[in-house]
């Protein structure tokens, strides 16, 4: 009961408020909103790192086609030039336009563009397309697939069972291996 009637009483109690003066509240509001203007022009964010001098890419390019060609040739691709060759065929791919042997070669993988300042890292373009066919390879030896489109796709995933398996579960298969095969009877 005691606290019904406190409740009671506070509730009569009135509040009284003061008279606000806007434009005062202008004034320090013009004043924060500065603070914060100048705070921010001096905290920079981080800074941008500069875009690297084609000298720069063209190094990083080389080093990229260094380790690309016992790469290709580990994962059992046939590199298209001789290691020797390497560092003259990526820096003046044009002069071997006149080789038949690496005419096509250079065309294929340059775009058929030869732009003296463009690199292209031949070895390594060559690797990661090699990685590509072998993972469709892959996928063609241990399923018998008859849709291109499956194909087509399958090739862009990491593995053709993670592919697989995400067509189980949007078909509403629980995507285990044994709903795997009614998924493939329908791709």
């Amino acid at each position: 009961m005691a606290m019904t009637r406190d409740k009671v009483r506070s509730s009569r109690e009135v509040t009284h408020s003061h008279a606000v003066d806007l434009c005062q509240v202008a004034a320090q509001l013009r004043v924060l909103s500065d603070n914060t203007e100048q705070s921010t022009q001096t905290q920079p964010g981080p800074p941008t790192p500069p875009l690297p001098t084609q000298q720069e890419q063209d190094l990083e390019d080389l080093q990229a086609e260094i380790e690309a060609y016992p790469a290709l040739v580990k994962a059992g691709g046939r590199p298209p030039y001789p290691f020797h060759l390497l560092n003259e065929i990526f820096h003046h791919p044009e002069q071997y336009l006149e080789d038949p042997q690496y005419h096509d070669i250079i065309l294929f993988w340059r775009g058929r563009v030869l732009h003296e300042e463009e690199k292209t890292p031949l070895c390594a373009c060559h690797l990661l397309r090699w990685n590509r066919f072998r993972r469709l390879q892959r996928i063609i030896r241990q399923r018998s697939i008859q849709s291109e489109w499956t194909l087509i796709s399958a090739a862009d995933w990491d593995t053709g069972e993670r592919s697989l398996s995400a067509t189980a579960r949007e078909r509403g298969h629980g995507g285990s291996p044994n709903t795997l095969k009614e998924s493939r009877s329908g791709l």
